[in-house]
């Protein structure tokens, strides 16, 4: 019988910090205190996130939703950001940023970089102008000089990347709308 009691008051403290463990990772799950926000790499949690609000919705159109469509776009925006090859060309009026690729990543750039260039929040003063190139696709900006600077220094990623149009552009897709 000593060594039951000796036994139970050993486990105790264990159970009793195993409980409030658990406790504490139904908080970080439901919502509570230190609620954790990210449920998965980027393009889950995008998707995640417009599944959520569509459901949510009840004026949505299903018939016009599409998931898919959207996962095909983040694949691509991935794509772009870990496979494209960059290189870049000061031209007298901007620069010209030419992306290349394997043809998976090549098909990628050429459907952003021409999505981009008629989207992307670009100031008034400049122009955005896509080509197709062998393996991939350019980007020419152009643009008042003391913006050549600014230009080069974000690149064609940061370029890609910057400005606020991307939360409405990745909903317009999901809901089956024509973003461009």
């Amino acid at each position: 019988m000593k060594s039951f009691l000796i036994l139970l008051a050993l486990t105790l403290p264990v159970e009793a910090q195993h409980t409030q463990h658990a406790q504490h990772l139904q908080q970080a799950e439901v919502g509570g205190p230190g609620a954790l926000r990210e449920v998965g790499q980027s393009a889950f949690v995008a998707i995640s996130e417009r599944s959520t609000r569509l459901q949510d919705d009840p004026e949505t159109d299903w018939s016009q939703v599409s998931i898919d469509r959207l996962r095909d776009h983040l694949v691509d925006m991935d794509l772009v950001f870990t496979g494209a090859r960059q290189t870049s060309q000061r031209n007298a009026d901007g620069l010209t940023f030419t992306l290349t690729g394997p043809p998976a990543v090549r098909d990628a750039i050429r459907r952003m970089l021409f999505a981009h260039s008629s989207v992307g929040d670009f100031p008034a003063t400049w122009t955005a102008e896509a080509n197709e190139v062998p393996d991939g696709a350019s980007l020419r900006l152009t643009a008042p000089r003391q913006d050549h600077d600014q230009i080069a220094a974000l690149g064609i990623f940061g370029l890609l990347a910057d400005g606020d149009h991307h939360r409405r552009h990745h909903w317009m897709m999901a809901t089956g709308q024509s973003p461009h």
